[in-house]
């Protein structure tokens, strides 16, 4: 077979096809990935992990804050682990153990701040601020 048919063919296959410059070109392919178990993967495993991992990441913030511990994520088993609260029909592990790190970062910088005054400023602390706060 030629070369010059190959590309050309490949991308045929694929539902790629030349179309004018502005035109809207839109390339869909149904793929069902499986886990372990057989079970079919949904957004389960990053919605559940994202949400737990920010509640846990919540309260370990405002724990360090109030204790006036450093800003550490490490320091907490939860986070290491990172498969609290986790349940097989969710979907993979892996997934589960991203999503629930992702939301115990937002969550601890967001607890690791100190409550606002109620003219709405923050007071002062010698501590350094950590990073901008995710409001969600």
């Amino acid at each position: 077979m030629k070369l010059a048919w190959v590309v050309p063919g490949l991308l045929a296959g694929l539902g790629i096809v030349a179309a004018p410059a502005d035109a809207a070109v839109r390339l869909t392919i149904g793929v069902t990935i499986h886990s372990d178990h057989g079970h079919p993967v949904s957004a389960v495993a990053p919605r559940q992990g994202y949400e737990r991992g920010y509640q846990d990441g919540l309260a370990a913030g405002a724990r360090d804050w109030q204790r006036r511990t450093a800003f550490s994520l490490w320091r907490h088993p939860r986070y290491r682990s990172a498969d609290s609260g986790y349940r097989a029909p969710y979907g993979p592990r892996p997934l589960f153990r991203q999503s629930y790190r992702r939301g115990f970062e937002d969550g601890y910088r967001l607890g690791y701040a100190p409550p606002p005054r109620r003219d709405g400023r923050y007071p002062r602390d010698r501590r350094p601020n950590p990073g901008p706060h995710v409001r969600h």
